[in-house]
Order: C-alpha cells, then sequence, then structure tokens
C-alpha cells in the first residue's frame, strides 16, 4: 500500500489541478491595483497584467483570476471593478444613441464613397489584414494621390485599441473635412496641395467589433510595437500581430515627417517618451507642437510617462525611436465610447487642431539629397548636432521634411557610399523650411555602415539612458546597449546590401571594451528568415558565405546573455558601438555595378538591364525575363518571382510568405551553436546549425518577478 504522506500528495496535487483549471476557464476580470510609484509597473507587468489607466497611487487594469491569486499574494491591494469582461466585451453600453457610431462596414463604406467622390485627392490602400481577416485600410489625402512627391508625409491613425470608439469617429471626420472644403476653404486646399496625408480610421478592426481593447489574439497592440519592446500585454515579439506590422509597414515605406494616433480614455496629448520617464532630445519640439494642437483641443500635454503610464511597446516610440519621426497620442474623451451627442464637438475641436499640425509639418528642414555623379535621389540621414537625433530623406525621391522649433542649427548629412557634408548655422524660421538641398560626393573606397534602426527588444528598459544615433555611422566610440539578452535589427541600406567577399565581409563593433559576447543573423527581409552567422566576443569579423549567403540587407545583432549576470545592472550586454561592411567589389556610388549614370547593370542610356532600347531586360512586352504574361520572371504564372506556384515570394510551396515551409509567416529563426571556429580578428567565432525558437524571439520571454 502506498503510505498515507504519498495518498495526501495525490490528493493535493489534483485539487491544485482543478483549482487552476477552474481560474482558466473564468473570464478575466479588471481591477484597480494600489501601487506605491510607478516601479511597481514593471512587477505588474511580468504578471501579464494590461495596465489600461494610471492614478495616482493605482492602476486600472485587466488580468486574469489566476493573476488576481499572485498578485494578492504579493501583498498588492486588489479592488475587482468588473468581474468577467467577458460578459460585457461584444456588447454595447445600453444606450440608443450606440447605432449613430459607425460600424466597421459603415466605415469601409464611408472611405469608399470618398475616394469615389473625390478621386483626384483621394485614395484607399488596403495595408494589411486583421487577425480575423478584415481589411485595415488607410486614406491618402493630397493633390496627386496616386503619386510619391517631394511633400511633407503626416500620418494619424485610430482605434488601436478596439474599445476606444471616439478615436475613429475623429479619424473619419478628418478625412472628410480634408476632401469635403478642398477647393472651398484656402487653408485646406494649400495644405492637401502641400501634404502627404494618410489616414488609417481603425488599425484593430476585430477589436472594434468585439468592442474589445486587444485585439483578435487578445493582444494588447500598443504593447507590441518595435522599440524597446519587452513582452507587455501579451505580446510575444516586436510587431507580433498583423495589426502592427501593417502600421510599421506603412511607416517603414514612407519618411512620416509627424504622426498622431487618436485614443479615448482621458483627455491630452502625450508624445513620447513612454518606455521611460526620461525626456526625448526633442522635448522643446514636443512642447511646442503639444502646446498648439492642446489651446485648438482644449487639453493638457506632456510627456506619456509622466502623465499617464510608463509602458513599453507603443507606437509613438516605435515611430520616434527607430525612423526619427516626431510621434505621439491624443487621448479624445474622458469615456472610451461617450454619448454620440458630445462626438461633433470633439471631431470639430480635433479636426481644427490636427490641421494645425497638418500646418506644422512644414516648418523646419527640407532638404532634396543627390548624387553630385548621377544626379539621382539618395537615401541619406541627416543628424541634427542639437537635437540629436536623426531624420532619413526619402530612397527613390530624396526627399527630407524634419519640424524644427525657430532656431540655428548644425546638421550633418551622410550616406552609404558618399562623402559626409556638414551644415552649420542653419536657420529655421516660423512657418518656413530651411532648404538645405545638396549634392553629395561618392567615397573613393566606400564602405557601408548601419543606416536605420528597425526595431529592437530590451529587457526592463525603464532607466535605459541608451539612444539609437550611436549606433549609426562608423564607429566613433559611443554604443547602443541591448541589454542583457535583447537585440536590435538594422538596415545596411536599401541601395547597397553587405555582398560576400574572400574573407570577412561584416565587422560588428563594440564600444564598451568589456568585450562581451552577441550573435549576428541575416536576412533580405526586415522580419526574417534570419540565418545565423554565428557567435562572436567585443569587436569581432562574420563571413556571409560561412552561413551560405551572398548578400543581405537587415542584420540582427543579438546578445549572447540569456540570463542577467548577479549584480549586472539591467542596461548592460553588449554595446554596439557600429556595423561596417563592404558592398559588392564592383559596385558604383550608384548602386549598379556599370560605369555609365544610370542605376542598371548595362552599358546603355535605359533604365533596365538589356542592351536594346525598350524598358524590360528581355524581348517580349511583359517587364519580366520569362515567357509568360504575369509580370513576374520565374516562368509560372502565380504573379510572384519565386519559382514556385504559390502565390507567394518565398521560395516554398506552403503559401506563406516566411520561407520556412512551414504554412505560416511567422519570424522563426535558424542557427544553434554547435562547432567552433576562428575569426579573423582573434576572437571566438562559434558557427551555428538550425534551431528554432519559441515564438521566433531571441531570448526566453521575461520570467515573473515582484517587488
Amino acid at each position: 500500500m502506498e503510505s498515507k504522506a504519498l495518498f495526501y500528495g495525490k490528493i493535493l496535487v489534483v485539487c491544485l489541478l482543478v483549482h487552476f483549471s477552474l481560474l482558466a476557464s473564468a473570464g478575466d476580470m479588471k481591477v484597480l491595483i494600489e501601487i506605491a510609484d510607478k516601479d511597481d509597473l514593471r512587477a505588474l507587468a511580468r504578471l501579464d497584467v494590461s495596465v489600461e489607466a494610471y492614478y495616482e497611487g493605482a492602476v486600472l487594469g485587466r488580468i486574469s483570476p489566476f493573476t488576481r491569486e499572485l498578485l494578492l499574494e504579493a501583498g498588492y491591494s486588489v479592488t475587482v471593478a468588473v468581474e468577467d469582461v467577458n460578459l460585457i466585451e461584444g456588447g454595447l453600453p445600453d444606450r440608443a444613441d450606440i447605432q449613430d457610431y459607425h460600424s466597421y462596414f459603415e466605415m469601409v463604406d464611408a472611405m469608399q464613397a470618398v475616394v469615389s467622390d473625390y478621386p483626384d485627392i483621394a485614395t484607399l490602400h488596403v495595408i494589411g489584414k486583421s487577425v480575423k481577416n478584415r481589411d485595415i485600410i488607410a486614406v491618402k489625402i493630397s493633390d496627386h494621390p496616386q503619386l510619391d512627391e517631394s511633400e511633407p508625409e503626416i500620418l494619424f491613425d485610430a482605434a488601436t485599441h478596439g474599445d476606444e470608439w471616439s478615436s475613429f469617429e475623429v479619424a473619419i471626420a478628418l478625412v472628410h473635412h480634408l476632401t469635403r472644403q478642398y477647393g472651398s476653404d484656402a487653408e485646406v486646399t494649400r495644405l492637401v496641395d502641400n501634404r502627404e496625408i494618410w489616414i488609417v480610421p481603425m488599425v484593430n478592426p476585430d477589436g472594434v467589433v468585439s468592442v474589445t481593447r486587444e485585439n483578435a489574439n487578445r493582444v494588447d497592440c500598443n504593447r507590441d510595437f518595435g522599440y524597446m519592446w519587452d513582452a507587455w500585454g501579451g505580446s510575444t515579439a516586436p510587431f507580433s500581430q498583423p495589426e502592427t506590422r501593417a502600421i510599421g509597414e506603412l511607416a517603414f515605406g514612407n519618411q512620416f515627417a509627424m504622426t498622431t494616433s487618436f485614443h479615448g480614455g482621458t483627455v491630452k496629448l502625450v508624445y513620447a517618451w513612454s518606455f521611460t520617464e526620461s525626456s526625448t532630445v526633442d522635448t522643446d519640439q514636443y512642447r511646442a507642437l503639444g502646446k498648439g494642437y492642446g489651446e485648438l483641443a482644449d487639453m493638457s500635454s506632456g510627456q506619456a510617462s509622466s502623465l499617464m503610464n510608463v509602458i513599453c511597446g507603443s507606437s509613438k516610440d516605435a515611430h520616434y525611436g527607430a525612423l526619427g519621426t516626431l510621434a505621439w497620442t491624443v487621448e479624445l474623451t474622458r469615456d472610451k465610447i461617450p454619448p454620440y451627442s458630445y462626438i461633433p464637438q470633439v471631431c470639430q475641436r480635433n479636426v481644427a487642431a490636427a490641421q494645425h499640425l497638418i500646418a506644422k509639418s512644414g516648418q523646419g528642414l527640407f532638404a532634396a539629397v543627390t548624387s553630385a555623379t548621377s544626379g539621382l535621389p539618395v537615401a541619406a540621414v541627416i543628424e541634427l548636432d542639437d537635437p540629436r537625433w536623426m531624420a532619413y530623406a526619402d530612397p527613390v525621391y530624396g526627399d527630407l521634411h524634419r519640424y524644427l522649433q525657430p532656431g540655428t542649427y548644425n546638421v550633418t548629412v551622410w550616406a552609404n557610399g558618399y562623402q559626409r557634408r556638414q551644415l552649420n548655422g542653419v536657420q529655421v524660421l516660423t512657418d518656413q523650411q530651411s532648404d538645405i538641398s545638396l549634392q553629395l560626393q561618392p567615397e573613393t573606397d566606400p564602405m557601408i555602415y548601419a543606416y536605420k534602426m528597425m526595431y529592437n527588444a530590451k529587457r526592463d528598459p525603464q532607466d535605459s539612458t541608451t539612444s539609437t544615433i550611436d549606433l549609426l555611422g562608423p564607429p566613433d566610440g559611443t554604443g547602443f546597449s541591448l541589454g542583457w539578452g535583447g537585440f536590435v535589427v538594422v538596415d545596411m541600406g536599401p541601395h547597397l546590401p553587405v555582398f560576400d567577399h574572400p574573407g570577412e565581409d561584416i565587422t560588428v563593433y563594440e564600444s564598451s571594451g568589456q568585450n562581451r559576447s552577441f550573435e549576428l543573423l541575416a536576412a533580405n527581409h526586415h522580419w526574417g528568415p534570419w540565418t545565423s552567422l554565428g557567435y562572436g566576443q567585443g569587436t569581432c569579423g562574420f563571413d556571409l558565405a560561412d552561413a551560405g549567403l551572398t548578400e543581405a540587407q537587415y542584420l540582427k545583432i543579438s546578445d549572447g546573455s540569456h540570463t542577467q549576470p548577479h549584480g549586472i545592472p539591467k542596461d548592460s550586454g553588449y554595446s554596439l558601438d557600429a556595423i561596417e561592411a563592404a558592398p559588392a567589389p564592383d559596385l558604383d556610388i550608384d548602386g549598379d555595378t556599370d560605369a555609365d549614370t544610370d542605376a542598371d547593370s548595362d552599358a546603355d542610356s535605359d533604365s533596365d538591364s538589356d542592351t536594346d532600347a525598350d524598358a524590360d531586360s528581355d524581348t517580349d512586352s511583359d517587364g519580366d525575363v520569362d515567357s509568360d504574361s504575369d509580370g513576374d520572371a520565374d516562368g509560372d504564372a502565380d504573379g510572384d518571382a519565386d519559382g514556385d506556384a504559390d502565390g507567394d515570394a518565398d521560395g516554398d510551396a506552403d503559401g506563406d510568405a516566411d520561407g520556412d515551409g512551414d504554412g505560416d509567416s511567422d519570424d522563426d529563426e535558424d542557427g544553434d551553436d554547435d562547432g567552433f571556429g576562428e575569426g579573423g580578428c582573434g576572437c571566438r567565432v562559434v558557427r551555428a546549425k538550425p534551431r528554432r525558437l519559441l515564438f521566433g524571439l531571441a531570448w526566453p520571454l521575461p520570467s515573473i518577478y515582484l517587488k
């Protein structure tokens, strides 16, 4: 017979399993949690508390019953506001005026009507699909909306949280205002003629339909963006959700001078940073723009982490931190779905304030950056001395627009393959753009460097003082701290990818001199799939050929520490100074491999890659080099160029676009450490075999910890 201790132990296990099963089956609840200070927010995030609002001494959050048990055991005071949110989500306030709000389908119909009624100034774009396959649509408003012109670009979006309905009503009202007043209102006409305005009324359409804050995967989209990402709000990786990827791709493909995200739940404009209480270097710009908006919309403004709460993975931080775009959230109404009678005045105030921002996007710097030898546009980086931050010229058209307060500025302009230019004493006047257009001379022996951050992940970044600009360009002794177990993805430049040469192709520079370990991965798309080039320490070289690669545009640097060493500050980890690589051996500075001044690889004066006088590279008229008529070059009829017939462009036949053959589009990684080799710089490089990490993460999900 089994002992009594074993028998009662089995009973205890069964009781615990039943207890946790009941907790898991119950719906989430909304609770008020008392906290001592904002440091407690970090502990709450680790306990999977989705913070919706921050008050002095307390937060309103969404938690599971199991999390409530953990909070109580940890000594927190938890007051239940809503016992089971499943009983109220998917429903609406019991008011007759709810029908006056736009439904998702009514919004789509309204936007389609706009582009039908105003085809000369408005176009409709599907920028992505939601979890439940609903279209995420954007309206572009400009005098030539089908074209990308040399004009300031500005983005407005709404309903990132699906239960904040006042947000999409303001976005829709802004679309109607700009189109209906065009031609009759002189200021609206001027702005539409001289701006490119993008408006996304419903970022999270599934949440709008179900009246939930989160998307259909129960992820808070405003914790899923990719700057100082830290696994808040149910997010499993930077840009893990289709809704945030849609906004991310829109931002990566444009050079927005400003972005505004409409929300609801309080009334104020809050700007970056959200992840830390430290101020950005652009505080003067933010304060001026926030003051102007607030005066028109009757609201206060300030830094998000101070006026509201510290959060990681917000859209404003991603736009500003990675891309240099001035970004903020506008909280429109204290009630997320206020009585509809209140909506017209909310729209009137905020549309006027939004128009003010559109006008201000034309104040500051303008630059058209071109090559001195070919006259072609150059993908340039503009760095300011004070504020020490970056902005980007359009890689296709070469134009840049950067808002600045009136004053005098020193500006550095650089691009891979070109000599730097320094412009001192640039004057900026109120409501004017200072034109600093210039041509860049080619480098004799060009090297290429990290040109842009795409996204990063960092554990507990709240106390971080690291700066994106420190990892860009040549090594200079300053570094971007990855944090222990963190990573960063960088773009080496749209025109000059890293090519394989004899010997080492890439050198990764450490700034700290502490000889910390890291892993280097490469890809030709910013989402991957990633191929590991191996592990290194300190400053170290890598060869693409060791991983079977011939070229790569995107590099991912992951800190080699997967657990925090005892007593080591969280802001440690690998400190990335720079990434240096050589372009193709016969590449000229205009991005081709011939000796003429066009952008192809032949010796004629047209822009294709053959030697005849038409605009393709074969002898038929469909623009590809095969014999079918689908416009690709692989000989099948699916419209892509990967050689399979599944309709995507990844080279396998599984119907996804990630190239791994597993039937999904995730960001899983290859590359594990097995076998050792020596890098040419004398450091140890660990070569890698394929592996797959949980959710495609480069480091384990954060462990739960309590204060």
